[in-house]
């Protein structure tokens, strides 16, 4: 049990969980707190005769002695109710309940409304509000399942807020904050994910019936210690999503509403109408924990995350080109991975089709940076015909011609199509590539064409020997 002096406080001063903090009767009045020395809880009376002094560890408290049985008393049920609330909270994280009768069964003991919402900011678990009250923005959490968009966008760029919260997410404890345009505050706290170093959500105590003390601070600790255990225990039973999940979803073909990738792009800065992706292989797990740091440092208005053991940094491309490559080109070489990026998009939903192109760069090609070009474009194209085609025999029958007439007569009749076609029949260019004259070539070209009878100044006989030469290539390469 986690009684501390504050908790103890907070049930001894004269003030009521179902009272007003808009006309508060809940003053510590006959109550002072204060140091006191290590030891075990007593009592024993001050010098004056007047107070008793009850003492826990480092803290202390002063009460009117004529009080003091009813000190006691009460003494006795908040260390109750607490034990008791602990024992409830157990029973649910061990006995299979949901992070929704966590704070349900909370809220009486911290006298206040609790929501929780994930990294997108959608309501994932949230108490019932006081009867009674108006609340616009609970209320659109009820009809709609997330906060307000005009209160995330105030709050997310305060930036009191930014430094409670990074404050908070360095020491794990809750911060107080009171949003601007608000009557209320709230306890904060950002619920890690124990899956990875990144966090699921926020819960929230709402100082809506009773006001925030040190006390319900205290208690804030411990419902978030239940709710970090439960979400150790319960990792594959919850829908809880930091905000890779987003791109996770996205990158597996799930449809997404529009508003959630807007309010995504807000609260992230991420707001323009180009982007691009790029791609850390998993033959570099080993350094992905310390890239994805370096990669949003370095390069302004990124996210990274992991998707199918890839570390992908999806960032604004709204910088110079060389100066965007020549960045990422130095990230590679100190940190001895290779990258491949995806050609600019502006749709988040194409984040599919650029992971595919940052891993066709990295495919075809060994540089530090890959970048999607022509020639991978090409043998990608290529690779996937001939695994189609593979064994349907509807290459262009001139390749086995020529094939087999290599073979008999020692010829070369059919690398020197090839290359003629690649050459776009320039015969200067063509006798070049193949180290003979061009006197030599154009004889060659006779034969062939004797042997195959085909019309190579028609353009769709030329592109179908081309393309049957190609997918030979890349079947014989695989």
């Amino acid at each position: 049990m986690q009684l501390t002096m504050s908790i103890l406080a907070d049930g001894l001063a004269n003030y009521r969980l179902e009272t007003s903090i808009r006309k508060p009767a809940g003053e510590l009045t006959g109550i002072r707190l204060g140091p006191g020395h290590p030891g075990d809880l007593f009592v024993h009376l001050s010098q004056d005769g007047d107070d008793v002094v009850c003492c826990s560890g480092q803290d202390c408290i002063w009460v009117f002695k004529a009080e003091v049985h009813e000190v006691f008393n009460t003494i006795s049920a908040v260390a109750e109710q607490l034990q008791q609330w602990e024992n409830r909270l157990n029973e649910i994280i061990y006995g299979g309940g949901g992070l929704d009768s966590l704070i349900q069964c909370s809220s009486p003991i911290l006298g206040n409304p609790i929501f929780i919402v994930d990294e997108r900011d959608i309501v994932f678990a949230m108490t019932d509000h006081p009867a009674g009250t108006v609340d616009p923005e609970w209320d659109h959490m009820l009809q709609y399942g997330r906060m307000p968009y005009n209160r995330i966008s105030a709050i997310y760029h305060e930036s009191d807020f930014k430094r409670l919260r990074r404050a908070s997410e360095y020491d794990n404890e809750p911060f107080i904050f009171q949003p601007p345009g608000a009557v209320t505050r709230g306890i904060n706290f950002r619920i890690p994910d124990p899956a990875a170093d990144s966090f699921l959500g926020t819960m929230c105590v709402v100082e809506s019936q009773t006001r925030l003390t040190e006390g319900q601070v205290h208690k804030t600790r411990i419902l978030i210690q239940a709710i970090i255990k439960w979400t150790r225990l319960h990792q594959h039973d919850h829908n809880m999503k930091n905000i890779s999940h987003l791109f996770t979803e996205l990158l597996n073909g799930v449809k997404i509403d529009d508003s959630e990738i807007a309010m995504t792009k807000s609260l992230n800065d991420m707001e323009s109408d180009l982007f691009i992706l790029a791609v850390i292989p998993p033959e570099f797990a080993d350094r992905l924990v310390i890239a994805a740091p370096v990669l949003e440092h370095e390069i302004s208005r990124s996210l990274c995350f992991e998707y199918e053991n890839s570390l992908l940094m999806l960032c604004v491309y709204d910088q110079d080109q060389k100066i965007f490559c020549d960045t990422l080109q130095e990230i590679a070489l100190d940190l001895q991975v290779r990258i491949g990026i995806s050609y600019p998009f502006s749709d988040w939903r194409a984040l599919r089709s650029a992971f595919k192109q940052a891993n066709i760069a990295l495919d075809y090609s060994r540089e530090r940076l890959s970048r999607l070009n022509s020639q991978s474009a090409m043998s990608y194209l290529f690779s996937e015909l001939s695994q189609t085609l593979q064994g349907s025999n509807i290459f262009h029958p001139a390749l086995q011609i020529l094939h087999d007439y290599d073979h008999l007569h020692s010829t070369q009749y059919f690398n020197t199509l090839y290359v003629y076609l690649k050459h776009e029949r320039n015969l200067v260019s063509t006798a070049a590539a193949l180290y003979i004259h061009r006197n030599s070539l154009v004889y060659r070209i006779g034969r062939i064409q004797e042997l195959i009878d085909v019309d190579l100044d028609d353009y769709a006989v030329r592109h179908y020997l081309l393309l049957s030469y190609q997918c030979h290539e890349n079947g014989k390469r695989k």
